[in-house]
């Protein structure tokens, strides 16, 4: 958890500033997939939706404690943008229907899982690391640009359509956008290559498309505050110089796209 403890103690921080009594406590909202859900980190939310897999020691639990926030939580694993505005399953509303004119505070994680872009970059990729026994760049040499093309024209629109519909529901809000943290280290190791079967010369590759989701994610939020390389949750603004070196290898017990 201590991707979640960096960013709790930097979010708790900046939260300082918002305007907020003990007799009227921020009404803070938590929108996302499952990084944001935290899911595969046990126990589960109590009450939440069986399928979402939300963690009872996700970032925004987190958050909430430390500031006594009156959190809604409705992080969903395998949220898309699609599931701010509609159902993600039968009979469970959508993100944006949680956020209001009354809401202090929007944490949101997304964009992942937009054209199933983790899911396909992870599974292509490693089914050719596996064919490929882990040598060379089998992945790449066969996707070649796919994947930045999907970003740009795909996600990144979608993405910047999701956060302004955020700042028209909640137009008083601080907003905190939190980009991905990284999926495998910067070099091959044989024992992330057991969970996450990517070839040693893909393995830039796929951190090259985790790096260019990641600036989509942060070009796509509207700028109100800045991120210096030590926030990982900055107003308006999405994570990603802070992201570099920080983020989980497969060896990480943390939450799947």
């Amino acid at each position: 958890m201590s991707k979640s403890v960096a960013l709790l103690a930097a979010v708790a921080a900046a939260l300082i500033a918002l305007p907020a009594t003990a007799a009227e406590p921020l009404e803070y909202v938590a929108l996302g997939d499952s990084y944001a859900a935290g899911s595969g980190v046990m126990p589960t939310a109590p009450g939440s939706h069986p399928l979402c897999a939300q963690s009872s020691k996700n970032y925004a639990k987190l958050i909430a404690a430390a500031t006594d926030a009156e959190l809604t939580d409705v992080t969903c694993g395998g949220a898309d943008t699609g599931s701010f505005t509609s159902a993600q399953y039968p009979g469970l509303a959508p993100q944006l229907d949680a956020v209001s004119a009354d809401t202090d505070l929007v944490t949101v994680s997304i964009g992942g899982n937009d054209g199933g872009l983790y899911a396909t970059t992870v599974l292509t990729c490693g089914s050719a690391g596996l064919l490929s026994l882990g040598f060379g760049s089998p992945c790449k040499n066969t996707w070649g640009t796919h994947f930045d093309r999907q970003i740009e024209t795909s996600v990144y629109p979608a993405v910047k359509a999701a956060l302004q519909k955020v700042r028209e529901k909640a137009p008083n809000a601080r907003v905190a956008v939190v980009g991905y943290p990284w999926i495998m280290p910067a070099t091959f190791d044989a024992g992330c290559f057991a969970k996450i079967p990517v070839a040693r010369g893909d393995i830039p590759y796929v951190r090259a498309i985790q790096a260019h989701l990641n600036d989509a994610v942060a070009r796509a939020a509207p700028r109100r505050g800045r991120c210096s390389s030590t926030c990982p949750v900055c107003p308006m603004a999405a994570t990603r110089a802070s992201l570099r070196g920080r983020g989980g290898s497969s060896r990480s017990s943390g939450p799947t796209s």
